[in-house]
């Protein structure tokens, strides 16, 4: 369950920074086409402008690949701790229950 919404939380935040990259490089090579039309950039430049577009959206990628895996551990982590915790407060409880309990006992 908890697997499901990390996996969520970290996969909707990702799919919305990739759709932002995603629209920026295509934005970006529309303005190249643009300047090509307009005749501001030679047909190399566009060319060697729209790889490094490119280039640029795949790095991006890359790095929203692993903030999206770091998201997901980090979720996991955190939940495992405080799982963990609330746990070991209600077994803590427990104990001083179960020893109140054999001191009233005796």
């Amino acid at each position: 369950q908890t697997k499901k919404i990390c996996n969520n939380l970290a996969n909707s935040e990702y799919k919305k920074k990739l759709k932002i990259s995603i629209e920026k490089h295509n934005l970006n090579v529309t303005r190249i086409n643009n300047q090509f039309i307009d005749g501001i950039i030679t047909n190399v430049t566009k060319d060697a402008e729209i790889e490094r577009s490119q280039q640029n959206l795949a790095k991006k990628k890359r790095s929203l690949k692993e903030k999206y895996n770091d998201s997901k551990k980090s979720c996991q982590i955190a939940y495992d701790l405080g799982y963990n915790s609330a746990n070991s407060i209600k077994e803590s409880s427990i104990i001083q229950n179960n020893d109140s309990n054999s001191f009233a006992i005796e």
